[in-house]
């Protein structure tokens, strides 16, 4: 029970989407923050190398973003057998970061039709097979025997040594799992022994660093049995849906052939309670609308499955969004993952220095997900020009969609002048004093902080 007397404060919800709090909404790919678009529907699956400067911080037709996407393929990671090269890891780990990003990654062995292939040197020591495509003569692509001692050895090395070298890197969000077909997507042929052992490199590589799989096939299974998130790489995938006339579930696509079955398949509906989701556009926004779909309905739709599914964060490919849909997507964004909306404070209006405070707080988790990196609620007490922050036990990681109550009683500082102080609430990293989440109420500070009211120093 808190000690009277007893202040209470109800700040109001924000009514604008907030789009800048870490891990969560949109994120730019193979480029960051600021950086110019791709032009119309084009994209590449290469990875950048050089890291020049971004004169805006929002590229026009596009969304915030607090997370970037970067995926590069072995040619570039190990020109030479032994000589592995991350030097674009890390010149995008200082790019993610310097504009207010952190950095997902994928490392990948190959490439499909026109894209970089497996490198040179290890073609001239295990000649690869051309895999065969739909239509059936069709080829696309040099494949390794997946299941060889020689693949693992080779390609297994550079996820060991990607762990050793960036695993619970501050600034590195997530790494995918990519050993199995072009992109390492999953679409190619494997023992599942072969799968488990990879899948158990990529969990013993990194034990700090959130993991995704991918939906295709069986390492979506083993990876979601092993710990790990997962993402999808053709959401808003609605082809055939302008050609059927009037007849939708004619035409096959992943929205409705693939992402639920597989879902399910993999025994994966609940782990968004721990870990996260991603998705990636099939095609680009302008793509769903000039090609797929038939009204601004279709995008609706689309948006609710990806609430459905509790996805964090979505990647439409650094190209252009069409304009129509930008506030649609902006909103989107706000409410997939986590949003944390403080419902009501209670606290001891009255304090001694070298005390303890009573506090009391009502957070409501109105978004989709919980938050998966640590942060840590704290009180920020500010008196005749000093001010102490004083952090609160336990991690927001444990607020899941719905209400969470927090009661607490809190060392107040010796050192903070007697009289009137102004009292406010953060989500920060542990050690740290600055916010580095914000609530989504209005009128937060600048800084981050929650504005509650006054407590009294004596």
């Amino acid at each position: 029970m808190i000690r009277e007397p007893v202040h209470k404060a109800r700040p109001p919800e924000l009514r604008v989407p907030l789009l800048l709090n870490p891990g969560k909404g949109c994120a730019t790919f193979q480029r960051f923050n600021g950086d110019p678009l791709n032009p119309g529907e084009a994209w590449s699956e290469e990875g950048p190398l050089t890291f020049p400067h971004a004169d805006t911080w929002v590229a026009e037709g596009y969304l915030p973003s607090t997370v970037a996407y970067c995926r590069w393929f072995w040619h570039v990671l190990e020109p030479e057998p032994g000589r592995i090269d991350f030097d674009m890891v890390e010149g995008a780990l200082v790019a993610a970061k310097a504009r207010g990003q952190s950095l997902q990654v994928r490392l990948m062995p190959f490439g499909s039709l026109h894209q970089p292939q497996l490198p040179a040197w290890y073609q001239a020591k295990h000649p690869p097979t051309m895999a065969k495509t739909d239509p059936p003569g069709g080829r696309s692509h040099l494949e390794p025997d997946h299941d060889s001692p020689e693949y693992f050895d080779a390609w297994g090395r550079v996820i060991a040594e990607f762990g050793r070298r960036f695993d619970g890197h501050p600034d590195l969000e997530s790494v995918d799992l990519a050993f199995l077909g072009p992109w390492g997507e999953g679409a190619g042929d494997a023992k599942r022994e072969t799968v488990d052992r990879f899948v158990d490199l990529y969990v013993q590589s990194h034990p700090k660093t959130l993991l995704l799989a991918n939906t295709d096939g069986y390492q979506f299974e083993c990876g979601a049995a092993r710990g790990c998130g997962w993402r999808c790489d053709c959401f808003g995938d609605l082809r055939g849906r302008k050609e059927a006339a009037g007849k939708p579930y004619l035409a096959w696509n992943h929205t409705y052939e693939f992402y639920p079955q597989a879902v399910a398949a993999a025994l994966a509906a609940d782990v968004w309670r721990t870990r996260p989701i991603t998705f990636e556009t099939c095609a680009t926004p302008l793509g769903w609308r000039n090609k797929w779909y038939a009204g601004i309905e279709d995008l609706e739709f689309m948006l609710a499955q990806g609430l459905k599914f509790h996805a964090s964060v979505f990647m439409p490919k650094s190209s252009p969004i069409p304009a129509e849909y930008l506030d649609p997507l902006a909103v989107f964004c706000d409410a997939m993952g986590y949003r944390f909306v403080l419902r009501q404070a209670r606290w001891q209006g009255a304090v001694e220095r070298g005390g303890t405070m009573d506090l009391e707080l009502w957070i409501e988790n109105t978004g989709t997900a919980p938050v998966y990196r640590d942060y840590r609620l704290a009180f920020r007490i500010e008196s005749a020009g000093a001010e102490a922050v004083v952090p609160v036990e336990g991690e927001a990681r444990g607020w899941l969609p719905g209400d969470a109550i927090i009661e607490r009683t809190v060392s107040v500082p010796r050192g903070l002048p007697a009289g009137a102080a102004r009292l406010s609430a953060g989500l920060v990293r542990p050690g740290e004093a600055v916010p580095a989440v914000r609530f989504a109420n209005a009128g937060t500070d600048a800084d981050g902080w929650l504005p509650l009211g006054e407590v009294r120093v004596a």
